[in-house]
């Protein structure tokens, strides 16, 4: 508490043995300790960003130095505080049960057959070679992809928002490092095509906020629909500056908010809730969706797909209560030729949740639920 009182808000200061804050008296202090986790307090560090992206890092937040990122801190707290105030004890608790919120960023698009064709040949498998050259050559091989994510997701009575970027322009930071954004036009025949087909099949589309972007509003121009949500490419950006920009631009939900290096909660808390913007002083009226499950994480980490399945499957059976669990699948990894094992471990986690009444959320549902 002494080190709030001084303005410091990096935890090495806030939290010394446990990720809690304690009073003078020793006492607790749990109402304190969810405003500082739900307000990204340990965000406003500017060491803890990595150069050029802008981006804050795991290595670098409370999480990975008490070795909590599974932890749903905030919900215990809560629970702690209600039990330790017989007039709260009195109020009616809401408990409910965890759902997911599934989404795909629109990094890539294949355009040719080419990346499957190679795969295939590289592995000998003539079956493969075959299917693409004589059954599929003709079709856009995205679109096979998007068919199948909405095939799957209707087999599990899941939907997906999907999140396209409108830059292609590759990002040169300024600490040297060149990024790459999307490898296709928004308004290429590619895109286009299947931007709208996404669209005819009512699937909810979202803004994948470039590098380099001259902000959310030019970018939201440039899609046909107005989004309901954003997510950072590279989760980049100061998180509270991204919520800011979104409740600008009345954009509901705001999804940027994951480690990209690690399964599990960036703000030590599962469901979706209106932040309260500290340098504004006030409460915004975009919704943070925080994200949990990333492909990438584990293929970064050299995991194998059944590996990652285990992972996933675990960390959602240890959170089936309170949480709105995100879980993002890229539209490239749905390849049964080039990513197989990504494919198979995105159906055995929809199929777990399905088998487990764990039911997806839909954007139009977490406005209407969290608001």
């Amino acid at each position: 508490m002494q080190a709030l009182r001084e303005g410091s808000l990096v935890h090495q200061k806030i939290f010394e043995d446990k990720p809690l804050i304690y009073l003078i008296d020793g006492t607790p202090d749990y109402l304190s300790t969810c405003a500082y986790m739900l307000g990204f307090l340990q965000e406003e560090d500017e060491a803890g960003y990595q150069r050029g992206l802008k981006r804050f890092l795991y290595s670098a937040s409370y999480q990975h130095r008490f070795n909590c990122p599974e932890q749903n801190l905030v919900l215990d707290y809560f629970h702690r505080i209600r039990e330790s105030n017989p007039r709260l004890m009195m109020l009616p608790a809401r408990d409910w049960s965890s759902r997911i919120f599934v989404s795909h960023d629109i990094d890539i698009l294949f355009k040719s057959i080419y990346p499957e064709l190679k795969t295939a040949i590289k592995h000998l498998d003539a079956g493969a070679v075959m299917t693409l050259l004589i059954r599929e050559f003709w079709k856009d091989p995205d679109r096979k992809l998007f068919e199948r994510i909405l095939s799957i997701n209707d087999t599990y009575d899941v939907e997906s928002t999907f999140f396209w970027m409108v830059e292609n322009r590759g990002f040169n930071a300024p600490d040297g490092q060149f990024y790459e954004n999307a490898n296709y036009s928004i308004k290429g025949r590619a895109a286009s095509s299947n931007l709208k087909y996404l669209i005819e099949k009512d699937q909810t589309i979202g803004i994948h906020k470039s590098l380099g972007s001259e902000g959310l509003s030019s970018e939201c121009k440039k899609l046909p629909i107005a989004p309901i949500a954003n997510r950072n490419h590279y989760l980049h950006g100061r998180i509270q500056d991204i919520i800011m920009e979104c409740a600008n631009e009345q954009i509901a939900l705001e999804c940027s908010a994951g480690f990209s290096e690690k399964m599990g909660f960036r703000n030590s808390y599962g469901a979706p809730y209106r932040p309260f913007h500290l340098s504004e002083k006030k409460m915004v009226n975009s919704i943070v969706v925080p994200l949990h499950i990333m492909d990438a994480t584990f293929m970064k980490d050299g995991k194998s797909g059944r590996q990652a399945t285990e992972d996933i499957i675990s960390f959602i059976s240890d959170h089936r209560e309170g949480c709105v669990l995100s879980i993002l699948w890229h539209n490239n990894y749905f390849s049964d030729i080039k990513y197989r094992e990504w494919l198979n471990a995105y159906k055995e986690i929809l199929h777990f949740c399905w088998e487990n009444q764990i039911t997806g959320i839909t954007p139009e549902e977490i406005i209407n639920d969290f608001q």
